[in-house]
């Protein structure tokens, strides 16, 4: 048992580091995927890869979004307005989610708790 919250501790560490950029996010993975080895070789074959993908491509998908020109100036300017942040924010996670959304408008606007 003692072991067990040593490897969950140290991987909850390990994330709290890759999150604050000391270590890499590969270097995260594989650690992350070792203590789950360490611990049981069956969480990896209960592990749900197909949503764990699609909210990869959701990330993926606003990352590229977010490149875009013309959306980030119109992000911009609505960006300004707590009820336009609301209602887009709305908007988007009907397709993609809660989260990524977030990501994608938390640059542009000091309305945060329209995104919550």
């Amino acid at each position: 048992m003692k072991k067990l919250l040593v490897l969950v501790l140290g991987g909850a560490l390990f994330a709290l580091l890759s999150i604050l950029k000391f270590v890499s996010l590969l270097g995260n993975i594989l650690i992350s995927v070792g203590i789950a080895c360490l611990i049981s070789r069956k969480i990896l074959q209960s592990v749900d890869y197909s949503i764990l993908l699609t909210f990869i491509c959701f990330f993926v998908a606003i990352s590229n979004i977010s490149n875009s020109n013309f959306l980030v100036q119109l992000l911009k300017q609505t960006g300004n307005n707590t009820y336009h942040v609301y209602f887009i924010s709305i908007f988007l996670s009907q397709f993609l989610s809660n989260v990524p959304p977030t990501f994608l408008l938390a640059p542009f606007t000091n309305h945060y708790y329209a995104l919550f």
